[in-house]
């Protein structure tokens, strides 16, 4: 399946859409400055933010009634993926690129965004770089623990159609085709009511997981469409003290542990028992690397999660989200 982008007069192109929910403010005015700083043809690109339950509710906010060219759409059902769909339901462009409310676009992301669209007509969702810009200074044993933050180095251009992880872009900033999201918008709303996706806003905040992004790769891929990563495309996700704690980095590695073992066994990829097993002890035992402090650590969380998922099969969210802000 391929999509056309098509070329005309006065036509949006690019729909930047935030899903949010009581952002920090600091991080959020940042992330708009990005998204006014992108150098894209005048009247090809709008904006919305898709507030997702917000305390008070982000159309009272007088700093963001001074920004011209920007619309606030209030989705009362909670979480991100309600929220992703409504941005949908709502922009026009042919282009969606989901900006996370703390990820800084880097350089003209919107028109390398629109290169791709057009030189890749089959992909449905694509992604790049995600480098973390850390409020405090990450302490060495933390260091296994930043890819469960979204880090991604990409240094080449990859793309599949059949279910890869390795080729699926995480949310923050995930550029999607918007007949390809068109195509999934239904099944989202199904698996949006799985574990896979439940527990994610515990906390004041809004956020998705990289499991929950993954369905919107997994679902791209059932409808014939790919998905794919471009080191052209650059973000800065920005990273606040409490996300660095050791109880915070070690529920996040559980609960992606358990998310991403959860989608495996709703789309039957799990594997055999045993084979679990095996991988479960590898894993462990390569997590044991002499000068990584915090290795097996991490590794332990994730697999924690993932046997969670394993023996209580689709059930309830495996821990209590700590707080943060």
């Amino acid at each position: 399946m391929a999509g056309r982008v098509q070329a005309g007069v006065n036509m949006i192109k690019v729909s930047a859409i935030i899903p949010t929910r009581n952002p920090r403010k600091d991080y959020f005015f940042r992330v708009l400055d990005s998204i006014a700083a992108q150098k894209f043809g005048s009247g090809e690109s709008e904006l919305l933010i898709v507030d997702n339950g917000s305390t008070p509710p982000l159309a009272e906010w007088e700093e963001l009634s001074a920004r011209p060219g920007l619309r606030i759409i209030r989705e009362e059902k909670a979480g991100c993926i309600h929220a992703r769909n409504r941005g949908w339901r709502e922009s026009v462009g042919q282009l969606l690129v989901f900006v996370d409310d703390d990820a800084l676009l880097c350089g003209d992301y919107f028109a390398k965004a629109w290169e791709i669209a057009v030189q890749f007509p089959g992909l449905g969702c694509f992604g790049g770089s995600i480098h973390l810009q850390c409020e405090v200074e990450p302490e060495a044993w933390m260091l296994p623990f930043l890819d469960s933050l979204a880090a991604r180095h990409v240094t080449r251009p990859v793309w599949s159609n059949n279910h890869q992880w390795n080729t699926i872009p995480y949310g923050v900033g995930m550029c999607v085709r918007r007949e390809a999201f068109g195509d999934i918008v239904e099944s989202l709303e199904e698996m949006a009511e799985f574990s896979v996706t439940r527990g994610r806003r515990k906390g004041a905040r809004l956020g998705s997981s990289i499991a929950d992004d993954a369905v919107i790769g997994f679902l791209m891929c059932d409808k014939g469409w790919g998905c794919g990563l471009f080191p052209e495309l650059s973000l800065q996700h920005l990273i606040p003290k409490a996300r660095l704690e050791r109880d915070y980095l070690i529920w996040l590695s559980c609960s992606n542990g358990y998310r991403e073992k959860t989608l495996e066994i709703l789309r039957g990829l799990n594997k055999p028992f045993w084979m679990e097993a095996l991988r479960s002890l590898v894993f462990m035992l390569a997590g044991l690397k002499p000068g990584v402090p915090g290795a097996c650590l991490h590794i332990w969380a994730k697999c924690r999660g993932e046997w969670m998922a394993i023996l209580q099969g689709s059930g309830p969210s495996v821990e209590k989200k700590p707080a943060f802000h």
